[in-house]
């Protein structure tokens, strides 16, 4: 989990200030970037948006059989569900 000032760090060098995420979603990102073979998928748009810009959205499809077909072959990758909850 990547410290306050790393996160702030990260905000700048990435341009990822007025892109619609908020805090949480940063970390989720900088923890993500620390953590290689680790991909992200989410339903948020934005969310969505910033990952794919880094490289680091995961191509899940919404049922098993995509799933499966979206599975990176020879490569091992951890995929993180990240849904931001709104009222």
């Amino acid at each position: 989990m990547a410290r306050l000032n790393e996160l702030r760090l990260m905000i700048e060098t990435r341009r990822l200030y007025n892109r619609g995420i908020g805090l949480t979603d940063a970390q989720l990102i900088a923890s993500i970037l620390i953590d290689a073979p680790t991909l992200l998928w989410t339903r948020d748009t934005r969310l969505r948006s910033v990952a794919e810009n880094l490289g680091i959205h995961a191509p899940v499809g919404v049922n098993a059989r995509s799933k499966r077909e979206a599975q990176p072959s020879g490569a091992e990758a951890r995929v993180i569900f990240g849904t931001l909850m709104r009222r």
